[in-house]
């Protein structure tokens, strides 16, 4: 009964990772009920089997700004600060996905595509000066979307494991006329007032 039990359990836990490991289980016998005596080892393609563990974090962005960057220059621009002041130097960064909530359906005539586009600040945002901006991701989605956006910035994160090398990243957007938008009037953004 306990080896049933352990079996119907995980069971449930193969069918919550999704259809693509369901249809690959051994099928019992029809006719038959087996048991099967060793559980099946299972790895996840986010989680590569060479690591022992794998848990993911979320980090929100940071009210304060980077080292050394103008707080005037920053305020004019969507830009995002995830102090990660944690020890990212000792982990095995496998994914790291930026995600932005998009909750502004413009309303047009005819609907465009906006590009979204994120890019990772060089060095520190200086005043009255150019700063110097890599383009890390861009995702493209209908204007009149409402949902989340992902921008995958796995290299970007593991810059960072050097805090030096943190600097932030800047949010933009532009239609398919190349026409920019508000990107913060687009997305949800924290409050930093209080």
């Amino acid at each position: 009964a306990r080896l049933m039990a352990k079996l119907s359990f995980m069971d449930r836990i193969i069918k919550a990772l999704g259809p693509e490991y369901v249809d690959n289980l051994p099928q019992p016998p029809s006719d038959t009920l087996a048991t099967v005596p060793t559980p099946i080892n299972i790895t996840a393609e986010p989680c590569p089997y060479r690591y022992k563990r794998c848990s993911s974090e979320t980090f929100f962005p940071s009210c304060d700004i980077p080292q050394n960057t103008d707080p005037e220059t920053w305020a004019m621009r969507f830009n995002l600060y995830f102090d990660l002041s944690k020890d990212l130097e000792k982990l095995d960064i496998i994914n790291a996905t930026l995600r932005l909530y998009k909750n502004n359906s413009i309303p047009l005539v005819n609907p465009k595509n906006l590009l979204i586009k994120a890019h990772e600040y060089g060095r520190y945002v200086p005043k009255r000066r150019r700063s110097k901006k890599t383009l890390i991701a861009t995702k493209s989605v209908p204007s009149d979307y409402i949902g989340w956006v992902s921008l995958h910035i796995e290299k970007t994160v593991k810059r960072w494991r050097k805090p030096r090398n943190n600097h932030g990243i800047q949010i933009s957007v532009v239609d398919t006329d190349t026409i920019p938008w508000q990107a913060e009037n687009i997305f949800v953004i924290m409050n930093c007032s209080s």
